[in-house]
């Protein structure tokens, strides 16, 4: 079952923590103000001046009072280049500084590659990466003597390379986070900047750390921090190509050390001690020790993000030297640089693909729709519960931890004002108590009785950015990193609760697949039941009756109508509000709005998805005659009940889990033939073992009793073992120690075999420290890309296939593929959903769907489906390729069975195989 913790990833050559994301788009939006000025200095074509020699120059020419003055009339002649053949570092620097100039400065400017554009036709532009234009490649032929990277501006042309993509990317983020920032305050760029960066040099604190650190953790209980030193150890690998040492605290002082979190180091007690009542995180360098200090485990991720970017950014050259990092919320003069929030936008408004921050749509879509999703809520201060309620900190935090899902109390002012904040008292919250009565203010301190500009001019207490926030500038800080559950004055929050667990099922189902009437009827949900039943109890009670009527009015009416519920509270007037909120900002607001926001990227990927043929039955492309090699792919057998071994499954038992399965191995091998058997993960669930009724202590549980996952294998595959080769990964429900799964399955938790002249190389992405009792699964710890590297080097002239429980990024697939061209594709599970998705360059990650119950099923009691989604249907992958390898493809069978549940009868009559998806 899906249970990811949200997992930090690299980029452009620095840690950038998906918790770190709203920092960075601060200083991206604010960068980007400041980069105008230097298209205004280049108007009008005349500027010839040949430039000084090349230097670290500070702007200081004053601004201006309006930045459109820089723009003038040549804003719209403006477009960003960037290499036709650029790698996706380069093309995302290039289309981020795009975007942000477009929804910062109401513009339309392009992005285009190189050879789209005739140089002679476009003489404005912003050229980032080694482009074929003549002022890219000067810069980068001065680049093979004198740096890492360079910015310069050309006549009307300001260039932006490096060596390499991850250098151009360097360049980018010091323009826009550093350099154009300063230390001189000023809004300019000057006219004849000519910036060259030798990375070696100036980061040259990157190479000490990483070639005489090491990284310390505590070991008490801390995977977290032992998991963020891996990172770092990454990271600092990219940046240097030298591997640092991670180990726990447990041994002696070595000296130079990175400590993580609160070690047993005095230094670490010390940084802990830094730290205000209301500080986020600290990095301090004094002495050989460089110390993360932070109040929540996703503060330590930030800083650490933190401490790569100024190791980047050569802000820490000398390690001799102290140092000590700005406060993510309460640096001094930090809040006074707070961007202007109606800019954010979602970034997967204008592009194809959703954006990082959603991982896997149907992973997201699960949690949701088991009520399982990551909510925080920023009336009870965000992450930790540490910031003033309904605070720009406590909503900005709690974005940063990567929150599937932020709850806001609303309620309105006197002009009609939505705002976010958590009582319709102001004094419990702000200074009103001391200004109420006085100077034209209101007589009381209701919400009600103020209107928006009257509140704005209030401190709000414990809060450094100071006052308050409107519900649109709460939704556009949360829009395309989260969803907003905004509980609006007048509606209980029971009554909301309940709302958001009947109709969330219904909005995801609908986005996916529109069920035949002729095969089922949709169901009452348990909660709408629950409120029919109160409503019939106490028939005076108006908020039930209202909110079981919603419902039926819902149901009684075409699915899309169902956005319109809970915007009707408080009437017609805040139900405009809501839905321009979502006209104006983009961004689809809790409850309902996921079934819009579903159809929305279903609608924009349908392009990248081959999964649309599940309900047809389709032909072989590969002769049998032509055959040479044939694998099966299968996850997620989840073999284990709830509460007893005697349950069904969906009507279906364990034991006829295990028939329909090696029938279908049998069925397999005596047709078009079988090599090997591929098990990708969630044998069975949190190491659960055969007769815990009959275990007569938790020790004599897990010593005297076999694992289920065990039992599963020497059940349905063991008995094949001299007919073709099984090879078994783990997934994030078998959390066992790397020498307990050798000791059942014959490998290390992660691994690589050759078939042919196919190499597999078989990732585990939760190799977290484990458990060889009941656990409640391992967290998500994403690709060791040092170990696949060694092992890519093992089959330089092989096709290789790789694959793991699940993968959580397709832009990190995508750069795989990229630098190891002989990878002709992915596979892993997890989700329990069949699909097939180009990760953005022809190379395809398919997900098999699973051997188990559907996605969607709820196990909150008795067995329901709600809907049946028929990419979820029982079933694995064949992966076939002729001898010679000119030929590979990939296909899905779906098993016929009758599924039931206490609500609906589900069958698939027949059979069905996909089309087949070449892979070669």
């Amino acid at each position: 079952m899906p249970g990811l913790s949200r997992p930090f990833y690299q980029k452009n050559g620095g840690i950038l923590l998906k918790k770190n994301l709203f920092f960075r788009a601060v200083l991206l939006f604010a960068a980007v103000a400041l980069l105008l000025p230097c298209l205004a200095a280049c108007r009008g074509g005349d500027n010839g001046t040949e430039t000084a020699a090349p230097t670290q120059t500070t702007a200081t020419a004053e601004p201006t009072e309006k930045l459109s003055d820089f723009f003038g009339s040549e804003a719209k002649n403006y477009v960003v280049i960037y290499p036709t053949s650029g790698k996706s570092a380069v093309i995302e620097a290039a289309k981020t500084l795009t975007a942000a100039l477009n929804s910062t400065f109401g513009l339309s400017l392009r992005c285009r590659t190189d050879n789209a554009v005739k140089a002679a036709d476009s003489p404005r532009e912003i050229l980032v990466g080694e482009t074929n234009r003549s002022e890219s490649k000067t810069l980068a032929a001065t680049l093979e003597n004198e740096g890492d990277w360079g910015i310069r501006w050309a006549g009307t042309r300001l260039a932006v390379c490096g060596k390499g993509n991850t250098a151009t990317s360097r360049a980018v983020n010091r323009l826009l986070s550093d350099y154009v920032l300063g230390q001189s305050g000023t809004l300019r760029l000057p006219e004849k900047l000519d910036l060259h960066w030798d990375f070696r040099e100036m980061s040259r604190a990157a190479f000490t750390l990483a070639e005489s650190y090491r990284v310390i953790f505590p070991s008490a209980n801390r995977s977290d921090e032992r998991r963020l030193g891996g990172v770092l150890r990454d990271e600092l690998l990219a940046l240097t190509g030298s591997t640092v040492k991670v180990q726990s605290d447990e041994n002696g002082d070595t000296g130079a050390e990175i400590l993580i979190g609160l070690t047993n180091r005095p230094e670490s007690t010390e940084g802990a001690k830094g730290l205000a009542d209301y500080q986020d995180y600290r990095v301090t360098v004094t002495g050989n020790k460089v110390v993360l200090s932070g109040n929540s485990t996703e503060a330590l991720r930030r800083a650490a993000a933190d401490l790569i970017e100024a190791l980047t950014l050569g802000k820490i050259t000398d390690l001799g030297k102290s140092y000590v990092s700005e406060n993510l919320f309460y640096g001094e003069g930090h809040a006074e640089r707070l961007p202007d929030l109606a800019s954010f936008i979602p970034s997967w408004s204008t592009s194809v693909q959703p954006a990082v921050w959603l991982g896997s749509l149907d992973e997201k879509i699960n949690a949701f729709t088991t009520i399982d999703a990551r909510n925080l809520s920023a009336v009870r201060g965000g992450d930790t519960k540490r910031y003033a309620s309904c605070s720009f900190e406590a909503i900005a935090s709690a974005v940063l931890c990567g929150a599937d899902l932020i709850t806001l109390d609303v309620f309105e002012t006197k002009d009609h004002v939505l705002v976010a904040v958590p009582d319709g008292n102001l004094s419990a919250y702000t200074d009103a108590a001391e200004r109420y009565g006085a100077l034209g203010a209101p007589s009381s301190t209701l919400v009600t009785d103020w209107t928006w500009e009257q509140i704005r001019a209030l401190k709000m207490t414990r809060s450094s950015f100071g006052r308050v926030l409107t519900l649109s500038e709460a939704v556009s800080l949360c829009a395309g990193r989260c969803m907003v559950y905004a509980n609006v004055s007048g509606a209980d929050d029971w009554t909301d609760t309940l709302l958001y667990q009947a109709f969330v099922n219904q909005n995801a189902a609908k986005s996916y697949f529109i069920p035949n009437p002729d095969r089922y009827t949709l169901t009452e949900p348990k909660t709408v039941t629950a409120l029919r039943k109160w409503m019939n109890r106490d028939k005076s009670n108006s908020a039930v009756t209202e909110a079981y009527n919603y419902w039926t009015a819902c149901v009684a009416k075409k699915p899309n109508h169902w956005s319109r519920l809970l915007w009707q509270n408080n009437g017609n007037e805040d139900s405009a509000t809501w839905q321009s909120l979502r006209d104006e900002w983009k961004t689809f607001l809790y409850t309902a709005d996921i079934a819009a926001y579903c159809d929305y990227i279903g609608k924009n990927q349908s392009a990248s998805t081959k999964t649309d043929d599940v309900s047809t039955d389709q032909p072989y492309t590969i002769n049998q005659s032509d055959l040479g090699y044939r694998v099966m792919i299968i996850s997620d057998t989840h073999y284990y009940t709830t509460s007893n071994i005697k349950d069904d499954n969906l009507g279906i038992t364990r034991a006829k889990k295990k028939e329909f399965l090696m029938a279908q191995i049998r069925k397999e091998l005596d047709g078009r033939g079988l090599d090997a058997i591929l098990v990708l993960g969630d044998l069975a669930t949190d190491n659960w073992t055969v007769g815990l009724a009959d275990a007569k202590s938790e020790a004599e549980m897990y010593t005297k009793n076999t694992y289920y996952a065990k039992t599963l294998y020497d059940d349905c595959f063991k008995p094949f073992e001299d007919e073709l080769g099984i090879y078994v990964l783990a997934g994030n429900h078998d959390s066992f120690l790397n020498e307990k799964w050798k000791e059942m399955f014959g490998t290390d938790r992660q691994f690589s075999f050759k078939i042919g002249n196919m190499a597999f190389i078989m990732l585990d992405t939760f190799s977290d420290k484990g458990s060889n009792s009941k656990g409640n699964g391992s967290s998500y710890v994403g690709i060791d890309k040092t170990w696949l590297a060694s092992e890519m080097a093992k089959y330089r002239n092989c096709k290789v296939v790789v694959c793991s429980h699940y993968f959580n990024s397709m832009s990190e697939l995508k750069e795989l593929s990229d630098q190891y061209s002989n990878i002709i594709g992915f596979y892993h599970g997890h989700t329990h959903l069949y699909e097939a998705v180009d990760v953005g360059n022809g190379t395809m990650c398919i997900n098999d769907g699973g051997f188990s119950y559907t996605a969607f099923a709820s196990e909150g009691g008795e067995w329901n489906f709600e809907y049946m989604d028929p990419r979820s249907a029982w079933g694995y992958c064949i992966l076939e390729w002729t001898a010679d390898n000119s030929r590979c493809v990939s296909y899905r069978t779906t098993l016929a069975i009758t599924y039931e549940a206490t609500n609906m009868t589900y069958r698939i009559a027949k059979e069905r195989k996909t089309a087949d998806i070449p892979l070669s």
